[in-house]
């Protein structure tokens, strides 16, 4: 592998770890809008705000798991062992190949009939956002163990702390805190000069 090769994997590696830790937060800024299944508040900005979430989620998740022929991102064009990551994948899911077709075909409907065209339909039922979870942290986790291969990475993600983390900044939007209001955004926040 040349070097132009290998710092466009790298940068790819990185491209589906951002696509993961985004598909991550939003939906940590969805559940924490909601309260046993309905919005804590109802009305502009919130409503918007809380649907926008749960259209990423859909969106990011497609880019990484959705139809490996259309997706730039999905995971098939990174992971080397296809076989193996796959197998553990739907035993961190607890699926057989069936049930993630299901699962896999729930969340793309949401993406191409609600998201992307707007098409009209009686109702659409979202996946389980655990196994949005569970699919996008196993992905991470494989990277940083199979695929990394000497890069080396100063940030890694630990999938739970980051989902725990943006959850946290959600609960402080939702309670009308501002982002100053937390500690480690503190550090985070600069005054950009338009």
């Amino acid at each position: 592998m040349n070097n132009n090769t290998t710092v466009e994997r790298h940068e790819f590696m990185l491209k589906i770890v951002d696509l993961s830790i985004g598909c991550l937060a939003n939906v940590a800024y969805y559940r924490s809008g909601r309260q046993n299944g309905h919005k804590l508040f109802r009305g502009e900005p919130y409503s918007q705000f809380n649907a926008n979430c749960f259209f990423l989620v859909h969106l990011e998740w497609c880019k990484l798991f959705g139809n490996e022929n259309q997706e730039k991102h999905h995971w098939c064009k990174l992971v080397s062992d296809k076989e193996k990551f796959k197998t553990g994948l739907l035993c961190v899911l607890d699926y057989d190949d069936d049930t993630y077709t299901k699962f896999q075909n729930k969340i793309l409907k949401v993406r191409n009939k609600l998201v992307a065209h707007q098409d009209k339909y009686e109702k659409i039922y979202s996946a389980n956002f655990d196994q949005v979870i569970t699919s996008v942290s196993y992905l991470i986790n494989y990277i940083y163990a199979n695929e990394m291969d000497g890069i080396p990475i100063k940030d890694r993600y630990n999938p739970a702390e980051a989902y725990e983390k943006y959850y946290r900044w959600g609960e402080t939007f939702w309670n009308g805190s501002t982002p100053e209001d937390d500690p480690e955004n503190k550090l985070k926040l600069r005054t950009v000069k338009i």
